[in-house]
């Protein structure tokens, strides 16, 4: 059975605070859910939206974007900051198992991942929310420069990385993150390696699947870096035991 809990079916400018049945919702993309705490996540009209799906008749949230779209710095209250969610935003809640990990953003800025921690694509960004003590987020940006790059290097950090446009995100078990990069026609994979000179462990890009900017349909049955993509979309990880 299919039923709508989520907007009214038109476009508009919503009151706040709104019901989540009552909103107006303009294009909606990217979801993500917090399994654990019941939460869903999407990304709508430039912003990252909120739903507790606790109670009967949730409220719509929004916890990151102003509503208009573009790139107006990091490290700043994510409700003052503009994104691209437009662009079919992929969101990743960081899983309860991941074990924290201090890194350097895009802009300097020195942060530990966490679990509960938000991972979103932001057209050349993979950006990332922080909950704060007084329950809203503040926003960096993990990896990408917001200029179309197509980085042929393997093994550099993600604050030295560049993006081309991004799509799907996905992260495994052991808490590496996987995004693909449509145009580029790859899947690369941000891993943590313990580096001995800075003695921590450090997010390191390297292509999982696909030859950089090879058109093609091909490589079923051989190495995932000898195959060829049209395009590479969303990502799914299917874990055992889970179906």
């Amino acid at each position: 059975e299919i039923s709508t809990f989520c907007g009214k079916g038109a476009t508009g400018t919503n009151p706040v605070p709104v019901l989540a049945k009552d909103a107006y919702i303009n294009t909606p993309t990217g979801i993500g859910i917090d399994r654990e705490d019941n939460i869903l996540y999407f990304s709508e009209g430039e912003r990252i939206r909120k739903i507790d799906l606790n109670v009967s008749n949730p409220i719509l949230e929004t916890i990151a974007g102003t509503g208009t779209g573009g790139y107006n710095d990091d490290n700043k209250p994510a409700l003052e900051a503009r994104i691209n969610s437009i662009y079919a935003s992929s969101i990743k809640i960081i899983p309860t198992g991941f074990i924290p990990v201090q890194i350097t953003t895009m802009d300097g800025s020195d942060i530990t991942i966490d679990p509960k921690d938000i991972l979103f694509t932001d057209m050349f960004r993979i950006r990332l929310l922080k909950k704060q003590l007084d329950g809203n987020y503040k926003i960096y940006t993990l990896i990408g420069n917001g200029s179309d790059t197509i980085d042929p290097e393997n093994g550099k950090t993600t604050n030295k990385t560049g993006l081309s446009h991004v799509a799907g995100l996905a992260i495994d078990s052991k808490g590496n993150i996987y995004y693909s990069e449509p145009v580029a026609r790859r899947v690369r994979v941000i891993k943590w390696e313990y580096d001995v000179g800075a003695n921590k462990y450090l997010p390191k890009v390297y292509t999982f699947a696909g030859i950089t900017n090879v058109y093609g349909n091909s490589g079923d049955g051989g190495t995932a870096l000898n195959a060829k993509f049209v395009g590479a979309g969303e990502l799914v990880i299917r874990f055992v035991g889970t179906g």
